[in-house]
Parts: C-alpha cells; structure tokens; sequence
C-alpha cells in the first residue's frame, strides 16, 4: 500500500484526501508521516528523498506545512473549535512548501460494533469499515 500510495505521489496523482484504514494506529500514522514528506518533499524525483531541508523538517516533527489535527486535552473526538480553526487556517497559503498537509488523528469511540446501527438492528451493514454483523437478517 505504501509503494502504491507513494507512487501516486510521484505521479502527482495522489487524492486530496485519503482515509488510512488497515494495519495498527502506529503503521497508520508513519504512512500518514511518509506521505505527507513525499507531498512537502523538494527533490524532483524519488520523493521522499530524506536528504532535503523539508524532508529533514517533516522527520523532526516541525515542517510548518505539515499540520497535526487530533482529540485535545483527553477527549475522544475532535472539538468543533479545532475543526473551524483548522478551516480558517486551510484558506492561508503554505509557509515552505507548495501544499499543506493535514494529518488528522481521530479516535472515534462510535468505531465499535455496539454503536453502529446495523449491529443494533441485526442487518447488514453498509459501511466496509465497520466491525458489525455481515449476514442479512
């Protein structure tokens, strides 16, 4: 998936957004990591490089391009707050890079099969991602 994702980067085909789903939430945000250098990234080819001044930024955890949207303060889910300011601040041009990166952890507790609905109601669901029955009642 990462060669894939990584190509389409190289191609600048990638989607404006994408929605990491599979593996741990640690396998998901070192892909999230590795594409958003590959996106910020000033080498030509083979990006990321790892070498340039942006890719070396984004490894440290301080490109300003690269932006970090999650739970704050110990919650669950993402304060409407953090949404509009994370809108309002999409509007501003990129500081380094040609393009800005969101990465957005959400750690949704309504993930679970109990509070679906199709688990609720016994039904196929609809969704992929969820956990819930599969057989039609």
């Amino acid at each position: 998936m990462r060669e894939k994702l990584l190509g389409l980067v190289a191609q600048d085909r990638l989607p404006h957004a994408c929605v990491l789903e599979s593996g741990t939430a640690e396998e998901r945000m070192a892909l999230a990591k590795d594409l958003a250098k590959a996106l910020v990234c000033k080498s030509g080819v083979n990006r990321p490089c790892n070498t340039c001044d942006a890719c070396r930024k984004a490894d440290g955890g301080n490109h300003p391009d690269i932006l970090f949207v999650g739970p704050e303060n110990g919650r669950k889910t993402i304060s409407v707050e953090t949404v509009r300011n994370m809108r309002d601040n999409a509007y501003v041009l990129p500081n380094e890079a040609d393009r800005k990166v969101y990465i957005i952890d959400r750690r949704n507790p309504r993930a679970t099969p109990r509070s679906c609905s199709c688990a609720r109601r016994k039904r196929r669901c609809c969704r992929r991602s969820c956990p819930g029955p599969r057989s039609t009642a």
